[in-house]
């Protein structure tokens, strides 16, 4: 904890000073980009509907050696600790949308929290389910970003010996076995949506399902034809599917369980 995190907060226009309101908390890839199309649809959707939206950028983003799998889950809970703590935000309705390898992120941490994390629910769009598969597949099949990843002083990928010498310690981290979502999946106790295309070539649908069978709690929507990096008529549908999963779970819940997950978080250091 302690971690500088770049986090933006958008507020509808109708919103009052004081006034709390449910709010998304929204970031995309390895890079966390706040620029990300799909980051800024789902912003202006989110407020449209009359929500706050946050937004934050990974340490090291774009791509760095500071990007680890470690360093993403503890930045993901740092930003959402972060929202908690905001007297703006109703601490009852928050929700995390992760997109490509943030949505990987947000659920791994949902899962070391073991329930005690203030996320209301987890929405997930093109989650990257087995990460070093998808960053090997990437790497041979666009040799742009490894010449890219050169100039930055990284050496040859080695894609014959099955080894990438990445800037983020892919090998280190994505293939240790307490990184593999599906096996961690029980642990999130939260309903989580996942929405999928089915011609996502960085993410097999095939380990999507496998992952919405883990989850106790897990739904997945199937978006037909639609890639990784969704566009056009296939951005509206998971936008509108996703506000429409929030607005059904916005509610307050039981406060109880809500002060038990409040003690437990109020144990770790402050974010500074």
């Amino acid at each position: 904890m302690g971690q500088d995190l770049s986090c933006i907060l958008f507020r509808p226009d109708d919103a009052g000073l004081h006034e709390k309101r449910p709010t998304v908390i929204v970031s995309h890839g390895l890079g966390g980009s706040q620029k990300s199309p799909h980051v800024q649809g789902c912003v202006q959707a989110a407020t449209d509907a009359g929500l706050y939206a946050v937004t934050f950028n990974l340490r090291g983003a774009p791509y760095t050696d500071e990007m680890t799998p470690d360093n993403m889950f503890n930045d993901v809970d740092c930003a959402t600790q972060a929202v908690a703590d905001n007297p703006k935000v109703d601490p009852f309705n928050i929700f995390m949308m992760g997109v490509s390898y943030t949505a990987y992120g947000a659920l791994m941490n949902g899962a070391k929290q073991g329930g005690k994390s203030p996320v209301k629910a987890f929405l997930g769009a093109s989650i990257v389910v087995d990460p070093l598969d998808a960053m090997m597949f990437k790497v041979m099949l666009n040799p742009i970003c490894v010449r890219r990843w050169q100039k930055k002083g990284y050496q040859q990928v080695d894609i014959e010996g099955n080894h990438c010498n990445l800037p983020f310690a892919i090998h280190e981290h994505f293939s240790d076995a307490r990184n593999d979502i599906v096996k961690e999946a029980a642990k999130i106790s939260q309903p989580v949506l996942l929405i999928h295309g089915t011609k996502d070539r960085l993410a097999p649908l095939s380990q999507v399902e496998k992952l919405a069978q883990a989850l106790p709690n897990g739904r997945l929507h199937v978006i037909k034809g639609a890639g990784h990096d969704m566009a056009g008529a296939e951005l509206i549908e998971a936008k509108d599917v996703s506000l429409a999963e929030i607005q059904r779970l916005i509610g307050d819940p039981d406060r109880a369980a809500y002060d038990s997950k409040r003690r437990g978080l109020e144990k770790r250091p402050q974010v500074a």
